[in-house]
């Protein structure tokens, strides 16, 4: 009786620790049956992903991630959704850019006006008569080593002669076309707004 009663205590008392161990090294919260969009270097795309206090300590399989579900662990069922990392945009233009991301060409790592005008003229071409082509901002003049510098309203005109082009510098100038500048209700009598020049 006395080797049960023994073994009896052991059994519980290993049993308490486990529970103390597993509740230490559970996870918080399980995200399981999802698509988790991890970021590494090859893209990779795992199933499931643990949470301890504010820290990601385990990506892959759901069937890997269950095992470290404690009995106080938050499940989250994704049914096939799909998880992201955070976005850190400070400067938040998501809007402008979901906005017009279909009508925007992109300049950043062009370094040759010829070829920034060509990429212009394909959208343009793809684009329908009075829709509107744009660069918002992301290049600079300096950048095109064949010929540093902004681009003319003759050069805009020639490419897009029925569609509204405007090239976003900075937030300091925009270059524009004739078709831009008729869709702004911009003539060659309107007069400078305070503090900006046509």
């Amino acid at each position: 009786m006395r080797i049960i009663l023994r073994a009896l205590v052991v059994a519980v008392v290993a049993a308490a620790w486990n529970n103390a161990a597993l509740a230490q090294t559970a996870a918080d919260t399980v995200l399981l049956g999802g698509k988790i969009v991890t970021v590494d270097d090859r893209f990779t795309i795992a199933e499931a992903l643990a949470v301890k206090g504010e820290r990601i300590v385990a990506v892959g399989s759901t069937a890997d991630i269950e095992k470290l579900k404690g009995p106080a662990t938050r499940v989250v069922d994704l049914n096939g959704r799909t998880v992201i990392p955070g976005l850190i945009d400070n400067h938040a233009h998501f809007m402008r850019a979901a906005e017009y991301w279909h009508r925007e060409v992109r300049l950043d790592g062009v370094t040759s006006h010829k070829e920034a005008l060509d990429l212009i003229k394909e959208k343009v071409s793809a684009s329908k008569p009075g829709e509107w082509v744009v660069v918002l901002g992301g290049w600079s003049e300096e950048q095109f080593t064949d010929e540093p510098r902004g681009f003319t309203k003759t050069e805009l005109d020639a490419i897009a002669p029925n569609n509204p082009v405007a090239l976003q510098l900075f937030y300091f100038r925009v270059y524009a076309n004739s078709a831009a500048l008729k869709a702004m209700g911009i003539e060659p009598t309107t007069p400078d707004p305070s503090g900006i020049k046509i």
